[in-house]
Order: C-alpha cells, then structure tokens, then sequence
C-alpha cells in the first residue's frame, strides 16, 4: 500500500512484467503499443516535449476524431460537423382540472430552445470569457447550486440505457464501459461511443444550466481519459478528453464553474459501474493502480490550475465514491486524499493554485472526517463531498413522502452543525426519485449484492423477498405521462431537498438528463414542471415546518357530495399516510366525512393483497419479455 509520500507523476512504473503507460505521454505509449508505433505519424512518433500530458492526451483524440469525421481539422480543434435537433416545443402541463397550470409548475425557459446544438465548439469559444467568470467563486459565503453531466464521459446504463440495449442483448456481459469495449467489436463501440460523446452533452445544454440559475457543472471522468494501459489490456476507448476540454470552453461561455471528478479509477474503488468497471473492488489491492491514480490526478490538477483555466474550473475530485466499508479502501482513500493535495500542488508550495479539494465521504458520513485535513495547510482548501438518497433500501423506497420529507429535513440541523464546526460539507450527489423504478433497463441500479445487469425493483415486488408498492411503469419514462400528483411530489421533493442542503455548502444534484428516469433529471424537471425555472424560487411552504401539502379529498357521507380540498391544517392526521378511504370528522361541522389520499405514492402496503401483487409481477414480467424480444 502507498503511505503518505510524494510520487511522481512522471514515473513509469513496470509491475510484474507489465508495462504501465500513461496514454497522455505520446512516446511512452508508442513504446508500449507495437501496432500503434507503426500506423503513427512521424509527429505522433515524435511526440511534442513542450506540451504537457493532457494537451498531448488531447491531440491524440482530436486526431483520432479527424480520422472518424467528428472532427473537421486536426489544426483546428473547435469546428463542428455533427449537428442534432432537439424540439423547442414543451409538452404542455395539464392541472388537475384541465387548465393549464401556473408558471411555477411548468418550469419553461426563459430562452426559446434552439433547432439544433453542436457538440463541439467553435474555434472563438477559446477567447470568450461570461463577466460572471471575472471575479472568484466565494466558497465560504456563497451557495453550491449545480448539477452533474453524469451518463456522459463515464457511461452508466441506467442513466442512457439506450447505450446498452442492444449490445446486452447480444452478450449479457456488456454492462458498465469496461465490457462495453471489451465484448463487441472495437470500432462498433468506438462509433457509439463517439456519437454518444457528440450528441448526449451539447453547448444547448450548458447554456440551459445557466440559464436555470445554476452557478456549477460537476463533470464526472474515468482515469482512461488520460491513462490506458494498452499493454494490459485495458479495453477503453480514448477521446473523452476532447469532450471535456469542449464542456469547459462552453462553460467558460455561459459563466457556470466547472468541479472536474474523477469518477473511476483503476481497479475500481467501489465495484459499481459508475467507476466504469463492476465486479469486485481491486483499487487499493495493487499498487500500481494507486499510483496511475495519482498519476492521473497530478495530469488533471497541473492542467486546470494554470491561468486560462481561473474562475472556470475551481474544484478537483481526486475520486468519486469510494467504498470506504470495504476492508483497505477507507485507508487507501485517506492517504491517496494527503498526497493527492501535495501533487496538485495546493498545500502552499505553489502560490498561483487555487483549485478546492473536494473529498468524498467514502459513505462513512460527514462527520467520520470531523478531524480530517484540519490544519492551517487546508484551511479553506478543503470541501466534504456527501451523497444522499432514499431509494437503495427498501425501508427507505416504503416511507410515506412525509416520512422521506422529514427524512430530508433531518439533514438540515445537521449540516449547519458541521458547517458551524468549521467544514465545508456539500451534498454532491441527490435526487429527487422516490423510488428504484427504471423500466427502459431493468433494474439497472447501484446495488452491490447483484453482479448481473438487468435485476428487478424492490417498488413494484420483482426484487425476491419484497412486496409491491405500486407499479415502475406509471412513474418510469421521460416525464411527459407522469401523474399531477407525482410531478408535485416531485416538486416538493426537489424543493425541501436544496432549502436543506443550502444549510451546508450547497449542493450538485445528480445528474442534468437522463433517457427513461425522469425522476433524476434536472433537464426532465426543468420541461415538466416540478423544477421551477428559477433556482431561487419556492412554490410550496417551509415543508420542514408544516405537514407536506398532500392533495386530500373529502365529501359527507350522507350525500357523497362532490369532493372538495381539505385545509391544509387538517394534514395532521398521523404519520401514516392512509392507504383507504377513511372515516374523520370535519372540525369545523363535526360531521363524519369520507377522506381520500389521492397520492398514491406514500405508504401503500394494505392497497396490495397477495392476488394483486401476483397480477403486478405477472404484468412487468411481461413487459420484461417484450422488452428483450424487441416488441
């Protein structure tokens, strides 16, 4: 294991007779790869010793995206060939009486959306500066508001689950990007990589973002953007790295600070498929993958510390998401977090470094790390990157939306208690999905017990030894069919979640867009109503304070009277939100009243006997089949 010492990272390190390259030194990488050697350029061969690793890692790909058509010159890095369309039009939002509902809900843009968007920027985006760029991001005063390009750089099924169809149909294996390069044909998955690259993150995007009031972009990247060991055989594909020099350059443009993530590393550090590789966690077993990490940081950080990089990029990652309950990774990652802050040179050594260090809690919580970088050397250089969802247990996916409301606003007290205690903790990754629902790819979650894609949903019962709670298909797709009801608890979800998390540092919601899970895409909530269209804004009152605002219905007994809206202060009827009709008294008329709960989102066990929950399975089940044959 690597102790707390400075490693270069110019180092070539050979472990048992294996080459280990890093791809960002063009010479090194033709020494260790034969076949590349004699199909390079004399340039190539040559390699440049002014530029540094990342511009080199960064002319490769421009090349290789010349020789494939994405690129117009290699001389000239910014001219765009692909172009997409994206509709301007919005679904319209319909309210629970046919009108159309307030501005509040449908959450349209003030800009009108453009026809069409490239996916690589012009050859001026280089020079152009927003004013908003012109003076430093104020961590300690000013509010996180951001989201991630997840699904992007680092592909995730569940995330663009069209990605992943087609070639896991063909070969189950293919599951994260590690066996999607590994078990199809090279230059079919370098294709679809590349038109994912050009198409799925867009400059239409980032100027969406900023127009909505966000201030950041966190980017998520695998450690082969600029280090794959060929010799090994590591199956990746090289070229993100010009994708994410573009989202730079545009978020340079649209006045948006970039946090650069190193969202996998080699080994993988928590066996998920978000680190590019599942199965086992072998990062900190083998020190040459702890080394090439570091290496990989020092490439990232000597980079977006230099000028033209200032105010733009202002935070670095050095990992995303390490499973600190795994025996060795807890340690691992705290002495890879002191020597990545000594690479990238931010302890003082050099004066002209400014990036934050953002540090992911390794799910031990914000608190395991009280103590944690806590002299002066890190003073103010430091940020606690914290994760939270309520949708990987089943206890979680069963709370009532009281319940997960409550749960959410627990956060709050405690945040501000850290906070107050001297560190800086930011919740960098939420959502606003109550449940574990995706149905364009089954299952396609972050569970660690289940080592196959593809496995069921504790929601609707499919997952072995759970009981339905409601069915995936009316909460799963791109958000145009879901239920009033659902897009206000969406609603609500999204607004008690950033009033709390603003109780902190601020906070980054994973992720900007999503294909078939709505319920996690700002862009989705953005078009469909349950985002508002300004960051600040609040439609719901303080949920912290008041019960949730559930839509209940009530009419006498006696006549069955048309249902009117309860009062909001007849909410209080227990924590358990009522799975049936029930029988209350009217406090103002002391008549009995039939009281109905509309939002059949909450706790819902007694509306599913067995035979229902039989028929559920049966019904998703065949929707499976249909799936996976075609239909």
């Amino acid at each position: 294991m690597i102790g707390s010492s400075n490693i270069s990272a110019a180092a070539l390190c050979v472990f048992a007779g294996l080459c280990i390259v890093p791809t960002t030194d063009a010479a090194l990488q033709l020494e260790c790869d034969p076949a590349a050697r004699r199909s390079a350029s004399p340039s190539e061969a040559l390699g440049s010793s002014s530029a540094s690793p990342y511009q080199r890692q960064l002319s490769l790909d421009r090349s290789e995206l010349v020789k494939a058509g994405y690129v117009e010159d290699a001389a000239s890095a910014y001219t765009p060939l692909h172009r997409r369309k994206r509709s301007g039009r919005r679904a319209a939002v319909p309210s629970a009486n046919g009108r159309a509902r307030s501005d509040a809900l449908k959450g349209s843009l003030s800009r009108r959306r453009r026809v069409a968007s490239r996916a690589t920027p012009t050859e001026s985006d280089a020079e152009e500066t927003s004013p908003t760029l012109l003076r430093p991001f104020d961590y300690a005063n000013d509010k996180i508001r951001g989201v991630s390009l997840g699904g992007w750089l680092v592909t995730e099924p569940f995330i663009k689950a069209s990605l992943y169809l087609e070639p896991n149909r063909a070969d189950w294996r293919i599951q994260d990007e590690w066996t999607f390069c590994q078990y199809q044909d090279r230059e079919v998955a370098a294709t679809a990589l590349r038109d994912h690259w050009d198409s799925w993150m867009t400059e239409l995007d980032i100027e969406e973002i900023a127009e909505a009031g966000l201030n950041h972009i966190r980017v998520p990247v695998g450690y082969w953007a600029v280090d794959i060991d060929i010799a090994a055989g590591e199956p990746y594909i090289p070229g993100s790295l010009y994708y994410l020099d573009a989202a730079i350059k545009w978020a340079k443009k649209a006045g948006l600070r970039v946090l650069i993530d190193l969202h996998g590393v080699p080994g993988s550090q928590n066996a998920l498929d978000n680190s590019g590789r599942r199965g086992s966690i072998e990062w900190n077993k083998n020190a040459t993958n702890l080394v090439r990490t570091r290496n990989v940081l020092k490439v990232l950080a000597d980079e977006f510390s230099k000028p033209e990089y200032h105010n733009v990029v202002t935070a670095i990652q050095p990992i995303n998401e390490p499973w600190g309950h795994e025996p060795g990774v807890l340690a691992a990652a705290e002495d890879y977090y002191y020597d990545g802050f000594q690479l990238a040179k931010l302890d003082g050594t050099d004066p002209s470094r400014s990036l934050l260090y953002v540090i992911h809690d390794a799910f031990k919580g914000v608190t395991h790390w009280k103590d944690f970088m806590r002299n002066s050397t890190y003073e103010g250089k430091v940020m606690i990157d914290t994760h939270i969802y309520s949708i990987f247990d089943e206890q979680e996916i069963r709370f009532s939306e009281a319940q997960r409301i409550e749960h959410y606003c627990e956060y709050g007290h405690y945040l501000s208690q850290i906070t107050a205690g001297g560190l800086r903790p930011v919740v960098g990754e939420w959502s606003t999905a109550p449940t574990d629902c995706n149905q364009a790819f089954p299952g396609a979650n972050y569970s660690r017990s289940e080592q196959q894609i593809g496995w069921p949903s504790r929601y609707d019962g499919s997952w072995p030894g759970t009981r339905a709670m409601g069915r995936c298909r009316d909460i799963s797709g791109n958000g145009e069919k879901f239920a009033i009801d659902y897009r206000e608890q969406l609603g609500r979800l999204w607004e008690v979640q950033v009033s709390t998390y603003e109780q902190g540092s601020g906070w980054i919601m994973w992720t900007w867009k999503t294909e078939t899970t709505a319920d996690f895409s700002y862009q989705a909530g953005l078009d469909h109503g349950w985002i508002p269209k300004d960051v600040m804004q609040r439609t719901w009152q303080d949920l912290c304070k008041v019960s949730p605002p559930q839509r209940l219905r009530l009419g006498t007994i006696e006549d069955g009277g048309e249902a009117d809206e309860l009062p909001t202060d007849f909410l209080a009827v227990g924590e358990k939100v009522p799975s049936s009709i029930e029988l209350k008294e009217d406090d103002t008329t002391d008549e009995p009243v039939a009281v109905y709960i509309a939002n059949t989102h909450g706790r819902l066990d007694a509306l599913y006997d067995t035979a229902s929950t039989v028929l559920l399975l049966f019904a998703d089940a065949i929707d499976i089949v249909f799936l996976y044959i075609g239909f």
